[in-house]
């Protein structure tokens, strides 16, 4: 509501902003306005065919309405647009939706003609990742340990080594994030939290919950911090603990969807104050 607020503001100024038309559209998707979301992207449109295209595309895929997203993305290349571009976006399209094969195609096809970046190798592992086969994704990943993506692709390396079960596995994937962090030290909060959720995920919550616990003495009352720790003490079995955790927080901030969403879903599934966690499912659907 803030963000549409502000938003309209601005457009009260200047009605073509494209910056605040963004804004807007996007809005409206999180608000489920759909309508008012595609013809605010067809403002943008009308004031800048090209770049106004490719937001109202953008709007149409987050709306799930891919193929309408297919269809102004190819109006854009018969106008003339930047092919490259229409091609990275097809295939991210493609791989939103679901459909593993085309996208496939479109990424190597853009590796192939030197269009592609270190995003499209990290799409490529993904793919070898969903199609269950790992060995192919770690290697994908491997080439991309030290470029733009190399957070992304040492974590994602990391859980399939973890899935793996070995203890050399294990130790693979956690020095493949130990050794990230030597070198970036600035990304050393990212790493921890990385670390904590993909030990929590395979089985180890309550060395995650130490790695954040340590976090917390150096940042404390840190929310990304306090929240992984909410969400992952649920996976440790202690429910009740998970659930002061998320009532703590959501305390300082009574409308984040993030935390509506995630304390009704705990005290639902462990069936506790069913009638509260369906207020607070309720409240994260207004906001």
């Amino acid at each position: 509501q803030r963000a549409e607020n502000y938003a309209q503001r601005a457009l009260q100024h200047d009605p073509k902003d494209p910056a605040a038309l963004r804004v807007l559209a996007r809005a409206y998707v999180m608000r489920g306005d759909a309508p008012q979301a595609v013809a605010t992207a067809r403002r943008a449109v009308a004031d800048d065919s090209t770049r106004g295209g490719f937001e109202l595309a953008e709007i149409l895929a987050s709306l799930d309405r891919s193929e309408e997203a297919h269809q102004e993305l190819e109006r854009l290349r018969a106008h003339g647009a930047p092919q490259a571009e229409i091609d990275r976006r097809l295939a991210l399209l493609a791989f939103n939706s679901g459909d593993m094969k085309e996208a496939r195609l479109r990424f190597s096809e853009l590796m192939s003609s030197g269009e592609g970046n270190d995003a499209a190798q990290l799409y490529l592992a993904d793919i070898a990742a969903r199609d269950g086969d790992p060995d192919a994704a770690i290697a994908g990943y491997r080439r991309l340990y030290d470029s733009s993506v190399a957070l992304s692709a040492r974590s994602r390396a990391a859980a399939l080594l973890l899935d793996k079960r070995g203890q050399s596995s294990r130790t693979e994937a956690l020095a493949l994030l130990d050794d990230y962090a030597a070198d970036h030290p600035e990304d050393e909060l990212d790493l921890t939290l990385n670390k904590a959720r993909l030990l929590a995920d395979h089985g180890e919550a309550d060395t995650g919950l130490a790695l954040l616990a340590a976090a917390l003495e150096r940042h404390p009352q840190h929310p990304s911090i306090e929240y992984d720790r909410a969400v992952i003490l649920e996976q440790a079995g202690h429910v009740h603990e998970s659930v002061e955790a998320l009532e703590h927080l959501l305390a300082d901030r009574p409308e984040d969807p993030t935390l509506l969403n995630a304390l009704g879903y705990t005290l639902a599934d462990h069936t506790l104050e069913l009638g509260h966690a369906e207020v607070l499912i309720d409240r994260k659907s207004v906001v």
